[in-house]
């Protein structure tokens, strides 16, 4: 998990943005490093389905986390957390 203090600073897809697709890989950078253990989720649409992730694997920058989906995002808007 991110410590307290660092927050998000990028993430690909961008936050907020729409995409024609669902994305194969999500990447978050950080403010500050993240620990080597991290937990990602992501829930899609209305009902708050979940969508497979594979762990999250902390990049050589220390400061970034990329996190392959497993399964196809849904359409509509989805949250990372």
């Amino acid at each position: 998990t991110a410590h307290a203090e660092t927050t998000l600073t990028n993430s690909n897809p961008v936050e907020g943005s729409a995409v024609a697709s669902s994305p194969t890989e999500i990447t978050m950078t950080f403010s500050a490093p993240i620990g080597p253990t991290n937990s990602v989720t992501m829930t899609c649409g209305d009902a708050g389905t979940v969508v497979g992730l594979a762990p999250p694997q902390r990049l050589a920058d220390g400061v970034s986390l990329s996190v392959p989906l497993v399964a196809v995002a849904p359409a509509g808007k989805c949250t990372v957390g």
